[in-house]
C-alpha cells in the first residue's frame, strides 16, 4: 500500500505535471514538500521513485493500493497546469506572497497561470532575453499598469520647462566613445556615478526614484561626496505631481530646484511603497543634502511616434556627462528576468505617448555571446527583479522609447 501523500512527491519530483484533481486533495498537507521538490529532473523517475516513497512525510488518509499507480500518474499527466501549481508554491515562498482568503489565492493562482503563458509567447518571440517568474506574476497586467507604471507628463509651467531645456554639450576632452561603458564599473578613473538599487514598494513613485537617482550620481560625478537622498521628500512634499499615483521627472527636477535641494534618506525613511500612499511633508531646510541647477536632455525629446531619436547622441553623453534619467514604455518588464530584451519581438513601444515608467540609464555595450548591442537601465524594483534590479535594451531601435525623454540635471 503506497500513501497519496508519497505519490504526490514522487510526481512533484519526477513528473513534468506535478498535481491530478486528486493529488490536489491533499496539496495542503504535503505543500512544504512538493515546493521543495518541484524542481527536480524527470528523467532520474525511475532511479529514485522507490526511494521518494520510503522517506516520504505520510498522510494518514486517502491511501491507494500500488497497482493503482500507472492509472494515477496517467492522472497527473492529463492535468497540464500541474507544473504551474508547483511553481505557484514556489513563487510564494520566494516572495512571501500571502493572502487572506483561499478564494483570493485561486484567482491570484489563475492570473500566475496566465502571466506564465504570456512569459512562455514573449521567451519565443523575443529569444535574445528570458521571461518567466518575478514578484509580479500574480497580478493582472492592468493592475500592474496601474501601480507601478505611472509616468504622468507634466503639464502647465513644467511642460513649458521641457519644451525649453536646451541639449546637452558633451565635453570635447574626455576623448573617443568605447564600445562598453557602465557607470557601476568606470574604468577611466572617474568614481561610480550609481548608488545601489532602490525599492519603489507599492507606489507609483518611479518618477520621484528616477529624479532622486538622477540628483545623487550627478552630485558625485561633480566632485561632491556621495549622498543617498530621499525620494520620499518628493512623493510627499512635490504638489504639482501625484505622489504614489504617478508625475514626471520634469516636474520632480522644478521642485528639487524651487524648495532648495533633496534631503538624505536617512533623515527622511521610504515609508510609501508600505503603505501605498504619499505622507505629510516633512521637508527641512536645513536637511538639504544635494541641490540642483536644472537640467538639460541627453538627446533631443521628441512627443510623437519618436523614431528618428539619436541614441549615438544619447551614448555619448552618457559617458562623457554621467547617468541619465530616462522615461520609457515597461509594460513587458513585468515578466523580464534577463538578457536583452528587443522592442518590436517584446511588444514595447517607442512612442511617447505610450511612456509609463521613469527609471536610470547607466551604460551601454555589446553582449559578448550574441554581439547584440545593448543599453543597461536601473530599475527602482528591488534587486530580485530583472538582472540583479537592472533590464538590458536593444541598441539602436528606440527600445521602449529609451532616447524619448532622457534628462540630466545640472549641479
Amino acid at each position: 500500500m503506497l500513501r497519496l501523500s508519497q505519490l504526490l512527491l514522487a510526481a512533484a519530483v519526477f513528473l513534468p505535471a506535478v498535481v491530478s484533481a486528486r493529488v490536489h486533495r491533499v496539496h495542503s498537507a504535503v505543500s512544504n514538500v512538493a515546493s521543495s521538490v518541484a524542481a527536480a529532473p524527470a528523467e532520474v523517475a525511475p532511479a529514485v521513485a522507490e526511494a521518494a516513497f520510503s522517506v516520504a512525510p505520510a498522510v494518514e488518509s486517502d491511501m491507494i493500493d500500488g497497482s493503482n499507480i500507472e492509472s494515477l500518474f496517467a492522472e497527473i499527466n492529463a492535468h497540464p497546469d500541474a507544473v504551474l501549481l508547483g511553481q505557484f508554491e514556489t513563487f510564494k515562498a520566494q516572495f512571501g506572497k500571502k493572502y487572506e482568503t483561499a478564494e483570493i489565492e485561486q484567482n491570484r493562482f489563475q492570473l500566475f497561470q496566465q502571466n506564465m503563458k504570456r512569459a512562455e509567447e514573449l521567451n519565443k518571440s523575443n529569444p535574445s532575453a528570458k521571461f518567466g517568474i518575478t514578484q509580479f506574476s500574480d497580478l493582472h497586467p492592468t493592475e500592474f499598469k496601474r501601480q507601478y507604471l505611472t509616468y504622468r507628463p507634466a503639464l502647465g509651467d513644467s511642460a513649458v520647462l521641457r519644451q525649453g531645456a536646451p541639449v546637452t554639450q558633451t565635453p570635447a576632452t574626455k576623448g573617443a566613445v568605447p564600445d562598453n561603458w557602465d557607470w557601476r564599473r568606470p574604468n577611466d578613473g572617474r568614481p561610480v556615478g550609481v548608488t545601489a538599487v532602490k525599492d519603489q514598494g507599492q507606489c507609483g513613485s518611479c518618477w520621484a526614484f528616477s529624479a532622486t537617482e538622477e540628483v545623487e550620481s550627478m552630485w558625485i560625478l561633480s566632485g561632491k561626496s556621495a549622498q543617498i537622498l530621499a525620494p520620499e521628500q518628493t512623493v510627499d512634499c512635490d504638489t504639482t505631481d501625484g505622489g504614489c499615483n504617478g508625475g514626471d521627472t520634469v516636474s520632480a527636477y522644478a521642485y528639487i530646484k524651487q524648495t532648495g535641494g533633496l534631503m538624505a534618506e536617512s533623515a527622511y525613511p521610504y515609508k510609501a511603497g508600505i503603505t501605498g500612499n504619499a505622507g505629510t511633508c516633512r521637508f527641512e531646510r536645513s536637511g538639504i543634502k544635494a541641490s540642483i541647477k536644472g537640467f538639460t536632455y541627453a538627446t533631443p525629446g521628441c512627443d510623437d511616434d519618436c523614431d528618428k531619436q539619436n541614441e549615438d547622441l544619447l551614448k555619448e553623453n552618457l559617458y562623457k556627462v554621467g547617468p541619465v534619467s530616462i522615461c520609457v514604455d515597461a509594460e513587458p518588464w513585468q515578466m523580464y528576468q534577463s538578457g536583452i530584451l528587443a522592442g518590436a519581438a517584446s511588444g514595447c513601444n517607442k512612442a511617447y505617448d505610450e511612456l509609463d515608467h521613469c527609471v536610470q540609464l547607466v551604460g551601454y555595450g555589446v553582449d559578448p555571446a550574441t554581439h547584440e548591442q545593448f543599453w543597461s537601465v536601473r530599475n527602482s524594483w528591488a534587486t530580485s527583479w530583472g538582472e540583479a534590479g537592472y533590464i538590458r535594451l536593444k541598441y539602436g531601435e528606440n527600445t521602449c522609447g529609451v532616447a524619448d525623454e532622457a534628462t540630466i540635471v545640472t549641479i
